[in-house]
């Protein structure tokens, strides 16, 4: 790069600006352009945004305190373990979040927003989680889904033991979700309850498009949990098998046609 320096004879204020300019156009020359960390963050984050989310939705009523199978253990205990069990497998390909319904007719709540891939985000809250009065089911299914964004896609899992006791329809309210959010499937997991129950709730999954389980033990929880896992996790693409090296030039067992000749001295 080459530079015109000012004449001494033009004056002491020509060489001033020269040498300003100088300074200037190497400023501009050293200036860092955008830090490669900071393109490969803003890639990141748009990959984990196409990333599909998972939201379980706890029941808070107060027989969630109740016990699930021959051991005693608590319903919201059950589906707590559960969630630690199978969540670690969906943590690389899903964002999670939590919400829960009740305590009381008017409560609902988005615990932790769908933008984490964090199990100990959705877990931790259910520590402290003390359900109790009655379960607004509907109220929570709405709940759950504003917690995704319009292009979000992804799914429910709703941990529940009985049916909306809040005057509300829960079937109707899985209509109007579905129609708001046709992509958006809830898979329910009903703990503990009378068949009449059970089939009162399973309108849920079946016009959202999910899949209704049943669990009478922790065990049962998990299960549950773990097929609709099954359905969440995002398939690997098989990688290509390795191409097998070139087999090693062997030495030929004849070499190239050839003339021989051969010459013999004799008397005279």
């Amino acid at each position: 790069m080459a530079f015109d320096l000012p004449n001494p004879r033009h004056g002491r204020s020509g060489l001033a600006n020269g040498l300003i300019a100088l300074l200037i156009t190497w400023s501009l020359a050293l200036s860092p352009g955008p830090a490669r960390g900071q393109d490969q963050a803003g890639g990141e984050a748009d990959a984990a945004k196409a990333l599909p989310v998972l939201m379980a939705l706890v029941d808070g009523s107060g027989s969630m305190w109740g016990g699930l199978g021959s051991e005693g253990r608590s319903k919201l205990a059950a589906t707590r373990e559960a969630l630690e069990a199978v969540l670690p497998r969906l943590a690389g390909s899903n964002r999670l979040g939590l919400a829960t319904f009740g305590p009381g007719c008017r409560s609902a709540a988005i615990v932790t927003p769908a933008q984490t891939s964090q199990v100990q985000d959705v877990t931790g809250p259910l520590v402290r989680f003390n359900p109790r009065g009655k379960g607004p089911l509907s109220a929570g299914l709405r709940t759950a889904a504003e917690g995704f964004s319009a292009n979000d896609a992804g799914s429910i899992v709703l941990f529940h033991d009985g049916v909306d006791n809040c005057g509300e329809d829960q079937c109707a309210a899985a209509s109007e979700l579905h129609a708001a959010r046709p992509g958006l499937k809830v898979s329910t997991i009903s703990l503990g309850m009378d068949p009449p129950q059970v089939a009162a709730v399973a309108c849920v999954a079946k016009i959202t498009g999910g899949r209704a389980y049943t669990a009478d033990d922790p065990e049962g929880v998990v299960r549950a949990l773990d097929d609709i896992a099954n359905m969440n996790l995002r398939p690997v693409p098989a990688e290509a098998p390795p191409a097998k090296p070139a087999p090693a030039p062997r030495p030929a067992a004849k070499g190239p046609p050839r003339l021989l000749a051969s010459a013999q001295l004799v008397a005279g």
